[in-house]
């Protein structure tokens, strides 16, 4: 997603990208999209002094992301940040982790 609003370009290509995608469902993958709305992502970029990624690409990073996400094959799981269960705080994404480590092994 960054590649083509940062570099111009990404630098995966088509079939590259199709290989991955490959390798990750061989590997039972699946996809979590940790999502908000843009006035929430640029708050947490000024609490959290965001270094790479810029205000004023949030909205095409978004969109980028929607595209890239209705196009993979892999299994999804759309996660809204900030939740009763957000998956970004204390330990829980690792919880998560740990149970399905047996998945793909």
């Amino acid at each position: 997603m960054y590649g083509p609003i940062y570099r111009g370009k990404s630098d995966l290509s088509q079939k590259e990208f199709e290989l991955l995608e490959k390798k990750l469902l061989e590997m039972n993958s699946i996809l979590i999209y940790c999502y908000d709305n843009e006035n929430n992502i640029a708050k947490r970029f000024k609490e959290e002094d965001e270094e790479f990624a810029s205000e004023d690409k949030i909205k095409r990073t978004l969109e980028l992301y929607q595209q890239e996400i209705k196009k993979s094959r892999l299994p999804k799981y759309k996660h809204k940040m900030k939740g009763k269960m957000d998956l970004t705080k204390d330990k829980k994404i690792d919880k998560i982790i740990k149970k399905w480590k047996f998945i793909g092994e």
